[in-house]
């Protein structure tokens, strides 16, 4: 089981449905974590190229990516041979620009 943590900007002109941008990014984060193979390999560029196959995504960044229960943050699983990923809690966070251009502008 994989728990992913992303935070996402959605893109200015998708922003009045950027609900239906977040339940299509949900879906692709679903399709990418649980369509791997027995023994296979599941990094977190896997699960930030499937994120930009979405429509209005602008920025990901991954916050947390590991087995259900670790701690830490991973680049990469790898599953046993008898194993393959199921997702587990996937949550993502929406960040806004404008917050984050007002944040740095505090910080200087």
């Amino acid at each position: 089981m994989v728990d992913l943590t992303i935070n996402i900007i959605v893109s200015n002109q998708y922003l009045t449905s950027s609900n239906l941008v977040i339940q299509n990014l949900k879906n692709a984060l679903l399709n990418a974590i649980n369509s791997n193979l027995l023994g296979g390999i599941l990094d977190q560029s896997d699960l930030i190229n499937a994120a930009y196959t979405v429509s209005g995504i602008d920025r990901v960044r991954v916050i947390y990516f590991n087995i259900s229960g670790n701690s830490g943050q991973l680049l990469s699983i790898k599953a046993q041979n008898n194993q393959y990923f199921r997702a587990n809690n996937i949550i993502i966070n929406q960040e806004y620009r404008w917050k984050i251009l007002e944040y740095l502008k505090l910080m200087s």
